[in-house]
């Protein structure tokens, strides 16, 4: 099953004790954002959602963006974690490669909504970027990504141990970040009849990349 970001949050925040007010507010905000979306949800319906006064959600969220990030900052490097966990299981780079690509389309396609937000707000605002860098830091400290190339090199001489844990991520990350830009964010209503060979095509690109 393909992860929500949204709806993933209470799953990955168990641990945390939330006031009732505070945790009725974000219940709402995470419907309400995959119902009509961040762009379709005002405070006002929010605190009606969750039955409780305007001046309660601002107690907690100093403005709808506010609520928005205080959901996604934590949840996304959590996912990417266990994205990370999944690959490592996989018995090939040409398997590694495939299941990056399919897995991230999809984790792409159910979460565009909240994806759209993510890209045009870091382009902007310095506060979302630096929390969601920082907590991805500590992702990228846990998962050392040249191990994960290294498994395959038996199998897969040509791989290029010469590249850094920072090439390899480049590697995976802009052929992927760029084909979804375009299709999600550009020209999100254009029909794309091509996916499966432009899916292809950017496995290609990724071998490339992490080849010699």
């Amino acid at each position: 099953m393909t992860e929500n970001i949204l709806q993933s949050y209470f799953s990955i925040s168990h641990d945390e004790t939330f006031p009732p007010g505070k945790k009725k507010t974000i219940e709402a905000a995470i419907k309400l954002f995959a119902k009509q979306g961040y762009h379709g949800t005002s405070t006002l319906q929010i605190a009606k959602e969750a039955g409780v006064s305007q001046a309660t959600v601002f107690k907690y969220f100093k403005t709808k963006e506010d609520l928005l990030y205080s959901i996604i900052v934590p949840v996304i490097p959590k996912l990417f974690l266990n994205f990370l966990k999944r690959i490592q299981n996989t018995n090939s780079l040409e398997e590694l490669i495939s299941y990056a690509v399919e897995d991230r389309m999809m984790f792409l396609k159910e979460n565009k909504n909240t994806v759209k937000i993510v890209f045009s707000e870091i382009l902007t605002n310095e506060n979302l970027k630096t929390q969601l860098i920082d907590s991805l830091k500590v992702v990228f400290a846990e998962i050392n990504f040249k191990d994960i190339l290294q498994k395959h090199k038996e199998n897969n001489p040509e791989i290029n141990e010469g590249l850094s844990s920072a090439e390899v991520i480049r590697s995976f990350a802009g052929p992927i970040m760029t084909y979804s830009a375009q299709r999600f964010i550009l020209f999100e209503d254009v029909p794309c009849p091509t996916e499966k060979h432009d899916l292809q095509f950017i496995k290609q690109q990724i071998y490339k990349n992490l080849t010699r």
